[in-house]
């Protein structure tokens, strides 16, 4: 999950979630600098798009599917 960079809100540069995903459950999440994503395939967007993902607002498939959020390798 990559965040574009942000700096009116202080995120100067783009930020990452990174997730250990097996069969519906996730073992590990570690917060990271974009430049260190190593997962083949990541999901990018801006910070608004994240934020109303994270409040409900908005689905993450719907994001997808109106390119608010991009499948990028």
């Amino acid at each position: 999950l990559v965040v574009q960079p942000r700096p009116d809100l202080g995120l100067a540069e783009e930020r990452a979630v990174e997730l250990d995903l097996h069969r519906g459950h996730c073992g590990a999440a570690r917060a990271i600098a974009g430049t260190e994503v190593t997962a083949d395939i990541a999901l990018r967007g801006d910070y608004d798009t994240w934020k109303r993902i994270v409040r409900g607002e908005l689905d993450p498939v719907g994001a997808v599917t109106m390119g608010k959020l991009k499948l990028v390798r």
